[in-house]
């Protein structure tokens, strides 16, 4: 008797432990993916910020700003970890361009953190960002930089940019750390 219960109870809490996913690729009724969110189509904004151990944290939103005129329509789809830079925009031949700074963030494999996700009209998805202390590392091994803007470029290529308080950076050695999309706004 003791043992059916003990089962019961592991798998109870097994499942309440995994995070509840809002939404699926593909039903058992063979639906599939919205097309993948295009730049145009979403609103990017930093969200809250924190700190701990010489790494301060900024959480990047992702709003599906566009109307649809059901669940359905206007939907898009996020995934995997995107590729992030840290950099500034400047003027080049009459352009204002993003110039890279540094090495691209270091991608953090987080689970729960990654998987594609559908995001509705109005909904929010967001990636949170590591920014290691510059100072912590020898000058002459970081190469510290001051940057002001992050690039967000997803496998699909949409691609977004962020505006962020300046902060130092390194542009020797990868100082900087990204998370993979999860959908509403998860803090560190």
């Amino acid at each position: 008797m003791r043992l059916p219960r003990l089962l019961l109870g592991m798998t109870v809490a097994a499942t309440l432990a995994l995070p509840v996913v809002a939404s699926h690729a593909g039903s058992a009724f063979g639906a599939s993916a919205p097309a993948p969110c295009h730049a145009t189509a979403l609103a990017p904004t930093v969200g809250r910020g924190s700190a701990a151990a010489g790494t301060a944290y900024e959480t990047l939103l992702i709003t599906n700003y566009v109307k649809g005129t059901s669940s359905l329509t206007g939907s898009c789809s996020l995934s995997g970890t995107p590729t992030t830079q840290f950099g500034n925009f400047v003027s080049s031949g009459g352009l204002v361009v993003f110039r890279a700074v540094g090495p691209a963030a270091t991608k953090l494999t987080i689970a729960g953190r990654g998987a594609m996700i559908v995001v509705k009209p109005g909904a929010v998805a967001s990636v949170t960002v590591g920014i290691e202390t510059a100072a912590n590392f020898p000058p002459s091994k970081c190469g510290k930089a001051h940057v002001s803007r992050v690039r967000l470029r997803f496998q699909s290529g949409t691609t977004l940019y962020y505006t962020l308080k300046t902060t130092a950076v390194c542009t020797k050695l990868a100082s900087t750390t990204t998370s993979g999309v999860v959908l509403g706004t998860r803090y560190p």
